[in-house]
């Protein structure tokens, strides 16, 4: 995140963070358009913060090319975590249309954590194909 990722990031992205390292927040339903030409697996640095020690968790799934990747669970306990789906052996061409779709959101000011009242899912660091 940070690098030229306005090119790639098409939907349903927060602005820019440094946490202290870059990162956006999803919000329900983020696009993003990724180079998959030859990968075999779609990769996502993710982390949820709670409030304190609270355990924070969030379900979501990925979608490429309107294909469902698979579900994933972001827990706080794990720190940053590495999701990882297989690509389909057929897609459309070598830059590919994908979603990260979460199950829920939270609002950081509904638990006491000042005045954003953004709708945040999961917090991206990277994104990848391989």
């Amino acid at each position: 995140m940070g690098e030229n990722d306005f090119h790639h990031l098409t939907a349903g992205w927060h602005p820019l963070e440094y946490v202290p390292d870059p990162i956006r927040w999803t919000s329900r339903a983020s696009e993003f358009l990724i180079r998959a030409g030859g990968g075999k697996e779609l990769f996502v640095e993710a982390i949820v913060w709670g409030k304190g020690t609270a355990e924070r968790s969030v379900r979501g799934r990925i979608e490429v090319e309107g294909q469902d990747l698979g579900d994933f669970l972001v827990k706080s306990s794990d720190g940053w975590n590495l999701l990882s789906s297989r690509l389909p052996d057929a897609l459309a061409g070598p830059v590919v249309q994908a979603r990260i779709l979460t199950d829920q959101t939270w609002v950081p000011a509904d638990e006491g954590l000042g005045k954003d009242t953004r709708q945040l899912g999961i917090a991206v660091r990277r994104i990848w194909v391989a």
